[in-house]
């Protein structure tokens, strides 16, 4: 992942890094998108890019891409052309959802035609749910991804899964028809149903990693550790867990119960930090890890970028 470092000039400097480790600040690179148009935040497209485009020095080495809908790109574009932009704005398009397979091209191309009508912003990623559950209906959606040729507009795709039975098959199935392709996995919302178990997340990244094709989480993803929702009731999962099975999945082949280990975890005092490592539950993740990590793992969706912030300075990474 390098486009947090080609848009710097998106913000005023990325050179001002807080008092944090160098092997976690190594992990997080660019690891949040900002999506403050979504739930809970939902902010207007104005306090969204003005929230974006003045995230402080110390933190924006964390942020990526701007995620916006793809039917709001046409508003986006007129606001930044009336604004005085700092530069060309790096987005994560979210396109319509798939929900029939014999629409799934026209709705992919319609999206395609937004993007290249852009000129403020420029489309980085394109994500896209399909909103079906028969094996057969997803695997038409999938083929028409890649038949529409959305792939030669962005540097990265996500497509989007939902929770269940076929999700195995849907991803070998999606190593098959481009392994460059990424998964992309929905890690919690506004309501507790919305909440994936452990072993869910930890067979998710079991298959991705063990069919090595990219992938990242969105939504939920608020706290670094997991912990419990009074108010809704659920077990939140953490970015640092999710980031971290991840990283030393794919470092060391662990079970998918060693990824479930990882997950689980709810205090800090269970992950070691220096300069030069990451230790977790007897295992160690170097600097090369990280960076291998970094090729693979498109970070994860947040309507906030304070939060993050904040629960790493809880709990003292910061």
């Amino acid at each position: 992942m390098e486009q947090a470092k080609e848009y710097q000039n998106f913000w005023s400097s990325q050179d001002k890094l807080p008092s944090v480790k160098q092997a976690l600040s190594q992990l997080l690179e660019g690891m949040i998108d900002y999506a403050g148009l979504f739930p809970p935040a939902q902010h207007s497209l104005e306090v969204a890019v003005d929230e974006f485009s003045s995230i402080p020095e110390d933190q924006a080495w964390m942020v990526d891409l701007f995620v916006c809908a793809s039917n709001k790109l046409t508003e986006l574009e007129t606001l930044l052309r009336k604004g005085s932009s700092k530069g060309t704005l790096p987005g994560s398009i979210i396109g319509n959802p798939l929900d029939q397979p014999d629409k799934a091209l026209s709705s992919i191309e319609r999206d395609m035609q937004r993007m290249e009508a852009c000129t403020h912003v420029e489309p980085v990623a394109y994500e896209i749910r399909i909103a079906m559950t028969q094996p057969d209906a997803i695997n038409r959606a999938v083929r028409s991804i890649q038949k529409s040729g959305v792939a030669d507009l962005v540097e990265d795709v996500y497509i989007e899964f939902g929770w269940g039975s076929h999700l195995d098959e849907s991803l070998h199935n999606l190593a098959a028809v481009n392994p460059d392709f990424g998964a992309k996995a929905r890690t919690g919302g506004v309501t507790a149903d919305l909440f994936p178990s452990i072993e869910e997340v930890a067979e998710f990244i079991h298959t991705v990693v063990s069919i090595e094709i990219p992938f990242k989480f969105t939504a939920g993803l608020h706290e670094p550790l997991r912990y419990h929702d009074k108010e809704l009731d659920v077990w939140r999962h953490g970015f640092l867990n999710a980031c971290l099975a991840g990283a030393f999945a794919m470092a060391e082949d662990l079970s998918v119960s060693e990824i479930e280990e990882i997950l689980m975890i709810t205090e800090a005092s269970a992950i070691k930090v220096s300069d030069d490592n990451i230790q977790v539950a007897g295992h160690t993740l170097s600097l090369d890890n990280i960076a291998l990590y970094q090729d693979w793992f498109g970070g994860f969706g947040s309507c906030s970028v304070q939060e993050p912030v904040d629960g790493l300075k809880r709990l003292g990474y910061w």
